[in-house]
C-alpha cells in the first residue's frame, strides 16, 4: 500500500510545482522528438501545405490523386516529410 502524505502549500508553491513538472515533461519530450531522424518524421496537412507553399486543399488533392502518399494514424492524416520534399524537388525540376 502506498503511503499518503498531506502537505499544506500555498498557491504560488503549487504553481511553481506544476511549472517545474511541465518544464521537465517538455524537456523530455523535446529530447525524444529531436532524437527521431528527419527521415522518420511525419507531418500533418497544415505543415505540409506550409512547406509546399500551397493550400491545405491542394495537399488533400495531391494525396487523393496519389501524387504524395497519405498515412493514417488513428483519425489523422500525415505525410512523410522526406517523401513530400522529394515530390516537391521533382516538381520544381520539371
Amino acid at each position: 500500500m502506498r503511503e499518503r502524505l498531506l502537505v499544506e502549500i500555498n498557491r504560488d508553491e503549487l504553481q511553481d510545482l506544476i511549472m517545474d513538472s511541465m518544464a521537465s515533461f517538455m524537456e523530455a519530450f523535446t529530447e525524444e522528438y529531436t532524437s527521431v531522424p528527419p527521415q522518420e518524421r511525419y507531418i500533418n496537412r497544415k505543415i505540409a501545405a506550409e512547406i509546399a507553399s500551397v493550400s491545405v486543399s491542394t495537399i488533400d488533392n495531391w494525396g487523393r490523386e496519389g501524387k504524395i502518399e497519405r498515412y493514417h494514424f488513428g483519425g489523422s492524416v500525415r505525410f512523410h516529410l522526406p517523401e513530400l520534399l522529394e515530390y516537391l524537388k521533382k516538381q520544381r525540376s520539371e
